[in-house]
C-alpha cells in the first residue's frame, strides 16, 4: 500500500506542475513554427496553421495559437482557439490510464472521454481563459520520460470544445510523438 501512496503522491505532483502553468500574452508579432521544452530534452511542432507564442514558452510549458493571431501569415487553417502543452517528469509506474482522472479538478465537470492510439483526452467543463468556451479538453500522452498534458480551448460555441478539438489535440499528440523520434536518431 506505501507503494501506490507515494505512486498516487508521485502523479499527484506531477499533475499539479501541469496544471500550475499560466498562460502568458506577448508579443503578437513573434510567432514559432517548433519550440524545444524541458532544456532541449523534449521539441513541440504545432499542427499546420498554428504558431508557438515565444513569450509564453517556459522549460515546461508552450501556448500555440492560430498563426495569424500571433502576427503570422493570415491563414484561415485551424480553428480558432489556443492549444497548450504542458510537461512534466513520468512519475514511476504510472500509466496515463492511472493519470488521466487526476486531471479533472474540484469544481470540474466530466463531459467525455476519447482515445487516439496511445493518447487519451477528456472533455471538462470549468475555468478557462478569459473569452473561452468553458468546454474544453484536456489530454494526456507520454513520450520518453516525459508526461505531457495537452489542453485545446476556443471562443465560446466554437469548435474546440466539439471533436475538432479532440482531434487537433490527438493531431498535436502525434505530432510531438514524431518530431521526438525523428530528433532522438
Amino acid at each position: 500500500m506505501t507503494i501506490w501512496t507515494f505512486k498516487r503522491s508521485a502523479l499527484a505532483l506531477a499533475l499539479l506542475a501541469l496544471s500550475a502553468c499560466e498562460m502568458p500574452t506577448g508579443n503578437e508579432s513573434d510567432a514559432f513554427k517548433a519550440a524545444t521544452l524541458m532544456g532541449g530534452a523534449l521539441f513541440v511542432e504545432p499542427p499546420t496553421g498554428y504558431c508557438v507564442d515565444p513569450i509564453s514558452l517556459r522549460r515546461n510549458f508552450a501556448l500555440m495559437a492560430r498563426c495569424d493571431t500571433l502576427g503570422g501569415a493570415a491563414s484561415r487553417k485551424g480553428a480558432l482557439g489556443l492549444l497548450t502543452v504542458s510537461v512534466a517528469p513520468m512519475p514511476e509506474g504510472v500509466s496515463i490510464e492511472q493519470a488521466l482522472p487526476q486531471m479533472i479538478r474540484e469544481g470540474e465537470t466530466y463531459i467525455r472521454a476519447v482515445s487516439h492510439g496511445s493518447f487519451r483526452a477528456v472533455l471538462i467543463h470549468g475555468k478557462t481563459p478569459t473569452g473561452t468556451d468553458a468546454r474544453h479538453w484536456r489530454g494526456l500522452t507520454s513520450t520518453g520520460d516525459y508526461m505531457v498534458q495537452l489542453s485545446a480551448f476556443g471562443p465560446e460555441g466554437g469548435p474546440m470544445a466539439g471533436r475538432q478539438g479532440a482531434q487537433l489535440l490527438a493531431l498535436l499528440s502525434r505530432q510531438v510523438a514524431e518530431v521526438n523520434r525523428r530528433e532522438a536518431q
